[in-house]
């Protein structure tokens, strides 16, 4: 029951990391976020919110805009940031990596 993936950028997503725990009968839907899509997202993270974090934060924010779209204005939208920029000041936070690894 996996979904078909790609190769990341990111660290921890796709499916080089599937806990043995995982019960894919608890899952509603699979959804393939772009590595841009997720880099970009934690940028905005940190400009827009001060909120320091690494791209998979950032793919965690970008489903929850994506969420928030199909919801009324009343709804609530909860994501966990799950990670810190810090460790990734040489990769996602720095413009000539992006520039070289997003092409």
């Amino acid at each position: 029951n996996t979904a078909e993936t790609t190769t990341h950028l990111i660290e921890g997503l796709g499916t080089d990391i599937i806990p043995p725990i995982t019960d894919f009968s608890n899952v509603d839907e699979i959804v393939s976020v772009s590595d841009k899509d997720s880099i970009d997202t934690c940028k905005r993270l940190a400009l827009e919110e001060g909120i320091f974090a690494g791209a998979s934060s950032g793919t965690s924010a970008f489903l929850a805009l994506q969420a928030a779209k199909e919801l009324d204005e009343n709804a609530v939208v909860v994501f966990i940031v799950c990670d810190t920029g810090e460790r990734y000041l040489s990769k996602y936070h720095n413009a000539e990596w992006v520039k070289e690894n997003l092409k």
